[in-house]
């Protein structure tokens, strides 16, 4: 294929061009694994110039294959967009909002501490139940974590941080927030 030809190609879906070029999720519209990660990097930056903290607090939906199962695709689609509605509503205008991975959700806090990231987990976690209970029994569980509690040089170990936090609590049984107000 010639150069016209493949710039000129159409992607296979709407949703797979948003996901590509815009950066989000095709099923919940908020960023993607890959833009909320840019955004991330972005946010770190900038809190390392200004000597400010960045917060980040990550959601695990841990139930997922099984409402899938028990009621269908159409449901657990349902259940992934109540989920990011929720968290997009309740997250502030300069707060990102993304989806990690199939059942994981995150959201970038510019300017908080562990202690305001652990409190808006509190607060979400509250709201996710709530809004899911009416559709199907859901388990959720959490990690929070800032730069303020980590001696990090980069975004990922963040990350990477939270992300165990989120292994840890779902090892300790699930449906619980991790951090370092809670242990």
């Amino acid at each position: 294929m010639d150069s016209d030809t493949q710039r000129h190609q159409r992607p296979a879906s709407k949703s797979n061009y948003r996901e590509a070029i815009i950066g989000l999720d095709p099923i919940t519209g908020i960023a993607n694994r890959r833009l909320f990660e840019y955004q991330g990097e972005k946010a770190f930056s900038m809190a390392q110039r200004h000597n400010d903290d960045l917060g980040l607090v990550v959601f695990r939906l841990e139930n997922l294959e099984a409402i899938a199962t028990r009621d269908g695709m159409s449901q657990a689609k349902q259940m992934l967009q109540t989920i990011a509605s929720q968290l997009s509503e309740n997250a502030r205008v300069h707060d990102t909002t993304g989806r990690l991975s199939r059942s994981r959700f995150g959201v970038l806090l510019p300017g908080a501490r562990e202690f305001g990231a652990h409190k808006f987990a509190v607060r979400l976690l509250s709201v996710l139940r709530d809004s899911t209970d009416t559709q199907r029994s859901c388990v959720l569980s959490a990690a929070a974590t800032a730069t303020n509690s980590r001696s990090c040089d980069r975004f990922h170990e963040l990350h990477d941080h939270a992300s165990q936090r989120l292994e840890d609590a779902v090892s300790a049984g699930g449906n619980r927030l991790v951090s370092s107000f809670c242990q």
